[in-house]
C-alpha cells in the first residue's frame, strides 16, 4: 500500500514576501519511504508573492512527478484548490505560467483523500479532526513539520 501525503505553506504571511515552502513523504506499508522538501523565493517562482495555494500546489506537484510511473497509490492532502487544480480543468488564476503548465501535465483522475491540515495532538488519537471531521494522520502532521524545516 502505498501513500503520499503533501503539503506547503508560506513563510510569515499569505501572500507572503519571502517565499513559500513545500513537502512531500511517501509512505509503503505504513513506514517512510521517501521523502523532499524545501523553499522557494518570490524571485524563483516568478511573482511578487508567494501563495498558499501556490505552495499547496507546488508541493503536490513536486510528489506527483515523483510517482509518475506508480499508478496504484492514495494522495493525501489538505487542499482543496489543489485537489480541483489536479483533477479538473479548473482556472489558473494566480499560478506562475510553469506551474500551470506542470499542473495541466499530472491533471486526471487520482485516488485522493482530503484530510484535515495541522491536526492537534488530541485530533491525531482520535484519528480526525473535530473541526471538520475530515481524517487525520501523523503523515499530515509529518509534512507540516517538514514545511517548517524548510523554513529554517
Amino acid at each position: 500500500m502505498l501513500e503520499l501525503w503533501t503539503d506547503g505553506g508560506v513563510i510569515q504571511v499569505n501572500p507572503s514576501p519571502v517565499g513559500l515552502v513545500w513537502s512531500w513523504v511517501l509512505i509503503e506499508d505504513g513506514k517512510l519511504s521517501a521523502c523532499d522538501w524545501g523553499k522557494l523565493t518570490p524571485e524563483e517562482i516568478g511573482m511578487p508573492t508567494c501563495s498558499n495555494n501556490n505552495a499547496e500546489l507546488y508541493a503536490a506537484v513536486r510528489g506527483l512527478e515523483y510517482m509518475e510511473d506508480c499508478s496504484a497509490f492514495t494522495w493525501y492532502t489538505d487542499s482543496q484548490v489543489t485537489i480541483r487544480r489536479l483533477t479538473e480543468r479548473t482556472k489558473m488564476k494566480g499560478v506562475p505560467e510553469w506551474l500551470a503548465l506542470r499542473t495541466k501535465a499530472l491533471r486526471r483522475d487520482w485516488n485522493v483523500v482530503l484530510v484535515a491540515g495541522h491536526p492537534t495532538k488530541a485530533e491525531l488519537k482520535a484519528g480526525k479532526a473535530n473541526r471538520n471531521g475530515h481524517m487525520v494522520s501523523k503523515w499530515n502532521k509529518l509534512v507540516d513539520e517538514l514545511c517548517g524545516r524548510a523554513k529554517g
